[in-house]
């Protein structure tokens, strides 16, 4: 890693001898007197001072109370010609690392150099561990007494004590990064950091920083070293959220994080070497993105060494009553008291959820809000999901019901005039079947808004 040191001395052959000895390692700069150490430290980041304590007439042990206020995060290793017990207690008690006599073998002072760093990191970790820390009391209460849930929930507590890497699969809403949280929770070293990272949410531009975390000077803006998730991770787990989202060049570095288990920060030169548990999520399937080149095969092996599919709320029909009563009383106020209507729970139950287990909770919550009876009946609810159940229906029975018919007219029988009306009927079910959320949608079709929009004009999308 990058790590700077000052040395203050008025003696030229200890500075020049120092400065030799160190400036292999490390970027070191060198002062005769306080004055000039000073001016160092306000142009320079710097990380370890050796500072001598008798500096011309000066006592510089008193300056170290002034040196940590300015710059708390700097050690300060006091340099003597002489071992006085009183000095070296008074140093300590003001905030010195360390308190060594001159001159100092080379061994000596890159063995204080070491501590430092490695004090450094420990503080830099738990600092940004304290930043992403998760709630170590929350247990993870999953609803459902399905037998294709149960099936998942088994595989899962099967896993127990294995550092294999492990694939989780399923739509969006069903519950994936609940999941990673189970597979963790069911650990029994509590002390384990989970780190979570969606990275679709993060600027292609800062993931490789926010992962591998970066030095002090890395880039513009790299005013001071930030560690990074998988830095975070170790020892314990690292859940990736749709990794689909990975570029190609972050894919083959993170294949190298898990064959190699080290890693260089951004800027950096030093190794970090690592191990943690990689739990990744997908809302596609990486099999067909693998065959359209979009994901390396070898990565998809890495990361699915143990797949696990959450099953979609359409299959777990029966687990609806259950979800619907843990989101009423996970969402109504304390003077509140609402239930559901059995006319309601059918119509959950016809209904056939793209956003699943999310869906429900969303709309469990407008209903709370909206509806003005302590029952919540069909008439509560939106035009869209009440349609929506005779529309299924029929569309169960014929899957391609929704296709246009054929005209009947000869000059309406161009293959691009009829492609041009499939189109447009499908983005007009894809529309209908996420609930009229143009932007689902999109991403649904791989297609932009605009797109849609532009496919469509003319026409009420929603």
């Amino acid at each position: 890693m990058s790590f700077t040191i000052l040395c203050v001395d008025d003696d030229p052959g200890f500075l020049l001898a120092t400065k030799i000895v160190l400036k292999q390692r490390y970027k070191v700069f060198a002062a005769a007197n306080y004055a000039d150490g000073m001016s160092i430290m306000e142009t320079s980041a710097i990380d370890l001072i050796f500072l001598d304590v008798h500096l011309g007439q000066e006592n510089a042990i008193n300056s170290i109370s002034e040196i940590k206020k300015k710059y708390p995060k700097v050690d300060i290793v006091m340099l003597s010609a002489e071992r006085d017990p009183v000095s070296i207690v008074k140093a300590i008690r003001k905030g010195a690392l360390d308190y060594i006599c001159k001159p100092c073998p080379a061994d000596e002072l890159l063995t204080i150099v070491e501590k430092s760093l490695k004090n450094k990191e420990v503080v830099d970790r738990y600092s940004a561990l304290i930043e992403n820390m998760n709630d170590a009391t929350a247990h993870i209460n999953f609803v459902g007494e399905s037998e294709s849930f149960h099936s998942v929930l088994a595989s899962a507590r099967r896993l127990k004590g294995y550092n294999a890497s492990i694939l989780i699969e399923g739509e969006s809403g069903t519950g994936k990064e609940l999941m990673a949280r189970y597979l963790h929770e069911q650990e029994d070293d509590k002390s384990r950091p989970f780190i979570a990272v969606n990275c679709a949410a993060i600027p292609e531009n800062l993931l490789e920083s926010e992962l591998f975390g970066y030095e002090q000077g890395a880039f513009t803006g790299a005013s001071k070293k930030k560690v990074g998730k998988f830095e975070l991770a170790n020892g314990g787990d690292v859940f990736l959220d749709e990794i689909n989202s990975l570029k190609p060049e972050l894919q083959a570095k993170l294949l190298r994080v898990l064959q190699e288990k080290e890693f260089y920060r951004v800027g950096g030169t030093q190794p970090i070497s690592v191990s943690f548990r990689v739990i990744a999520a997908t809302n596609v399937d990486l099999v067909t993105e693998v065959r359209n080149g979009n994901f390396r095969q070898d990565l998809m092996y890495r990361l699915r060494v143990i797949s696990l599919t959450m099953p979609s709320l359409r299959e777990r029909a029966d687990d609806i009553d259950g979800y619907v009563d843990f989101f009423l009383n996970k969402h109504m106020r304390k003077d509140m008291e609402k239930s559901c209507s059995q006319d309601v729970i059918d119509c959950f139950k016809a209904y056939h959820w793209p956003g699943n287990i999310r869906e429900l909770e969303n709309i469990i919550q407008s209903l709370i809000i909206m509806s003005s009876g302590s029952e919540i009946v069909l008439s509560d609810l939106p035009e869209w999901l009440t349609d929506d159940k005779g529309y299924y229906e029929q569309a169960s029975s014929d899957p391609l019901s929704w296709l246009p018919a054929l005209s009947t007219s000869d000059e309406d029988h161009s293959l691009k005039d009829y492609m041009n009306e499939v189109e447009k009927a499908y983005i007009r079910r894809v529309i209908k079947l996420t609930g009229g959320n143009v932007t689902e949608a999109a991403r649904q079709l791989k297609i932009s808004r605009s797109k849609v929009y532009y496919t469509l004009k003319n026409e009420d999308l929603l």
